[in-house]
């Protein structure tokens, strides 16, 4: 049966995001991440899966457009967003052993805040791992300047808050920065960002070996 049946997809009038998942069953390596990008980083979510999978690792994207994914029977903007969220849940739980990534981009009232930052579940000790490992290689690949140290999710981050596997979210960046803003609109930039993404992920899943 599809993940989809049942569901409605819909142009979203809240944050698009994108997912992909990373399945961790196999014996040796894990083999699924779920990544989470805003429409207009398809690419850099693109070069992520794409590097993953020539990893090895099982990549599936949970959804690949702007859209929201909710349940038939929700009819209310508040409705469909508490849908879709829990059906994005539903995905993690039934994927089993795997990692779950959120990527997107931050938002500060002030100009001047600049800087990725990473998220972590505090329901498994191995999300600090997976997130430290994220940090560290934007940190070296794409940010050399960034001090910002890895953060645990609050209740506010409902889908960190409730994963049980392994589970992160990388900000990468601020939109409300101007500068930030302009790099993270250009393909090279985004490829960067990407490559760093997936190299943390592999780094992590190789100490698992």
């Amino acid at each position: 049966m599809n993940k989809n049946d049942g569901l409605t997809q819909t142009k979203s009038h809240f944050t698009p995001i994108k997912e992909i998942i990373i399945s961790l069953s196999l014996v040796f390596i894990p083999m699924l991440v779920i990544l989470f990008f805003i429409n207009s980083f398809s690419a850099s979510k693109m070069k992520t899966a794409e590097s993953l999978k020539k990893s090895g690792y099982d990549v599936v994207l949970t959804r690949d457009g702007d859209y929201a994914v909710y349940s038939e029977e929700a009819r209310t903007l508040r409705e469909k967003k508490v849908s879709d969220i829990h059906n994005r849940f539903a995905i993690i739980e039934d994927s089993g052993d795997c990692i779950f990534v959120s990527i997107h981009m931050n938002h500060f009232d002030s100009a001047y805040v600049c800087g990725a930052q990473t998220f972590y579940s505090g329901n498994n000790p191995e999300s600090k791992k997976l997130a430290d490992s994220v940090q560290s290689t934007i940190k070296t690949l794409v940010q050399p300047e960034n001090e910002r140290v890895t953060k645990k999710a609050t209740s506010s981050i409902y889908l960190l808050y409730y994963a049980q596997v392994p589970a992160i979210m990388v900000e990468c960046g601020f939109i409300s920065n101007e500068n930030e803003a302009a790099k993270l609109q250009t393909t090279e930039y985004q490829n960067q960002m990407a490559a760093a993404i997936a190299e943390g992920i592999n780094h992590y899943c190789n100490g698992l070996q």
